[in-house]
């Protein structure tokens, strides 16, 4: 485990991110730490968490003690500062099924398929059709 903010001799600092379910290693991070804290919109009750402080807070906060930070997800803004300053991120890996629908949205949502920018059934039409009677 490492120290999330250089010089930080208490303890691992830990962003936990919530989104696909809580894996078992988050629970010893917890246990361990100094202190645990809830970013909004994290959607779990922990007895004795915090909900997260301003930025600079917490990265003074990691300074001293070995910190937990629960996430919804990576983009959450106390999660981005902590991993910035090389915290150690614990997550569920995304099962592939899901992430294959995510890649199906991706490419279904406008202008999320790059070959298919600008094409209509007019541009298809200049082309000759053979027609197959039998």
């Amino acid at each position: 485990m490492t120290a999330a903010v250089p010089g930080s001799p208490l303890g691992p600092v830990v962003v936990i991110v919530t989104a696909a379910g809580v894996p078992a290693e988050a629970l010893s991070a917890v246990r361990a730490a100094d202190v645990v804290y809830c970013a909004p919109g994290v959607g779990l009750t922990v007895p004795g968490a915090e909900p997260a402080p301003e930025r600079s807070e917490l990265l003074g906060v990691a300074e001293r003690k070995s910190v937990v930070l629960l996430a919804a997800d990576r983009a959450d803004q106390a999660a981005q500062a902590l991993v910035a300053a090389g915290a150690r991120v614990v997550e569920q890996p995304t099962p592939p099924l899901q992430r294959a629908v995510e890649v199906m949205d991706t490419l279904r949502s406008p202008g999320g398929c790059p070959a298919g920018g600008g094409q209509t059934t007019g541009r298809w039409r200049r082309y000759p059709r053979k027609r197959h009677n039998k």
